[in-house]
């Protein structure tokens, strides 16, 4: 059975994350399974293509933080660990540097591609989400998503809490006037 699937940059790709601790790549125009990425111990609850569709990040509930596999050849790159807990989602960041993982131990963490080192652990989540919008990573927690932690990775700042959604607003605003402006 298929937990998630998501298509690459361009959709020519899809990969799955299956409850068989496998994901699968696949031809879009085809339908055929061009390799399948073997070596969770457990379920893959999520899998998502780098914009550069080079890489594919996976997260399984065999605790890994996850893993990072090559596109070309279906080959693991990196194994990034230290979760103590199931990995419920492993987003790139959009300049493909970083991975960001969420997991049931409350951790959120964030991932230097390149090296597979841990850059830092963002916070202790008591319930929540993340995902890795155009300007940063986002981490909503409590049961209304009334709290969100931003953490900008162009600038490796010090997360913050924003309380209130004209506050996410204003944030992003901020940054788009400043990427025009050439800064």
């Amino acid at each position: 059975m298929v937990a998630a699937a998501a298509f690459s940059t361009g959709n020519k790709l899809v990969v799955t994350a299956s409850y068989d601790n496998t994901a699968r790549l696949w031809d879009v125009a085809t339908g055929k399974e061009i390799s399948r990425l073997e070596g969770h111990g457990s379920w893959v609850r999520t899998a998502a293509f780098s914009t550069d569709n080079k890489l594919v990040v996976t997260a399984s509930h065999d605790q890994t933080a996850a893993r990072l596999w090559n596109v070309k050849t279906g080959k693991e790159v990196t194994r990034l660990e230290g979760h103590g807990d199931w990995v419920i989602v492993a987003p790139f960041s959009t300049d493909n540097k970083l991975v960001v993982t969420a997991s049931y131990d409350k951790t959120a963490r964030l991932w230097d591609v390149a090296t597979g080192r841990l850059v830092r652990t963002l916070i202790p989540l008591a319930k929540g989400w993340i995902s890795l919008p155009a300007e940063g990573v986002a981490i909503c927690e409590g049961e209304g998503g009334e709290v969100l932690t931003y953490y900008d990775p162009d600038e490796r700042e010090i997360p913050r809490t924003l309380w209130y959604h004209e506050d996410v607003k204003d944030l992003l605003a901020a940054r788009q006037s400043k990427k025009k402006a050439g800064g």
